[in-house]
């Protein structure tokens, strides 16, 4: 994916979540087991330290940009990312959210074309993905998959 597209494909994800979001009372935000066993909070703090940790690996040039808890079992890491989220207050993490998607769009709008798309750049990718292949995987199918799964539930419940 060439840069361009990959910005718009970052701003159209953003807007679909953000747009769902919105349309949530916040006191249906924090209800235990609403998305299967957590919060719809739980899945906004999990959804942004996913696309943080894509940050990290972007500014390092290299997957040691992520986090210790990034190679953990899915399931170890995600109990791991949302465990602190509980106590947080929702505003609090809704505000960094807006924060990380700002972010991750002039990071991503600062790296020069050729790098975002070559894999030479990058240390330690796996297999021949370019920059843009890990934007892709772990921030735009990442969202859509939960986009999906907070429709579902606000089709069945607002």
């Amino acid at each position: 994916m060439k840069k361009a597209e990959l910005i718009l494909a970052i701003e159209e994800v953003h807007r679909s979540w953000n747009y769902l979001l919105e349309r949530i009372p916040a006191e249906r935000m924090t209800e235990t087991e609403a998305l299967g066993d957590g919060s719809i909070k739980d899945a906004v703090a999990h959804v942004i330290w996913i696309e943080a940790q894509s940050m990290g690996m972007l500014r390092a040039e290299s997957l040691i940009g992520a986090s210790e808890s990034y190679p953990l079992p899915t399931e170890e890491r995600d109990a791991a990312v949302v465990a602190p989220s509980r106590v947080r207050p929702l505003e609090e993490i809704l505000d960094e959210a807006r924060t990380v998607q700002c972010e991750l769009c002039e990071l991503v709008a600062s790296i020069r074309p050729g790098d975002i798309d070559g894999a030479d750049w990058f240390a330690d990718l796996p297999g021949t993905w370019p920059p843009a292949r890990v934007i892709e995987v772990n921030v735009l199918e990442h969202y859509w998959d939960h986009i999906e799964e907070l429709a579902r539930w606000y089709r069945r419940n607002v």
